[in-house]
């Protein structure tokens, strides 16, 4: 970044905004309703709270300043499911008697039918 050193130690040096003092206020609240809740709480329902305790402040600042601070609600942080339900994949039947079985790398089976025939197959 070119940014002049002078300008640089002035917004350093610079008070912080309203809005940055509010948002400290507010995510001190945040936390409070969040601890309150047994850390179960998302976003949604801190913003119900925050509006029954008089408070009024848009849901999408709450949710943003929960992800600042790393306040998840308990659903919020799901597992992706390991595996689709149902049975289990079964593999098919081999109709064409191909040979998956080799004993060293890049080498294969010769096919029974076929226009050519491969000894030994190699990657370029």
């Amino acid at each position: 970044m070119q940014v002049h050193p002078s300008g640089y130690y002035a917004w350093v040096k610079a008070p912080l905004s309203e809005r940055a003092k509010a948002n400290e206020v507010l995510s001190v609240q945040i936390k409070e309703a969040y601890t309150q809740s047994n850390n179960a709480y998302g976003y949604r329902n801190i913003h119900k709270d925050l509006i029954e305790s008089g408070i009024t402040v848009n849901r999408k600042r709450v949710a943003r300043l929960m992800i600042t601070h790393g306040l998840y609600g308990v659903g919020t942080l799901k597992k992706k499911p390991r595996h689709k339900a149902g049975n289990i994949h079964k593999a098919h039947p081999n109709h064409l008697k191909q040979c998956f079985n080799v004993e060293k790398p890049n080498e294969g089976c010769k096919p029974t039918k076929g226009f050519f025939s491969l000894s030994v197959l190699k990657v370029a």
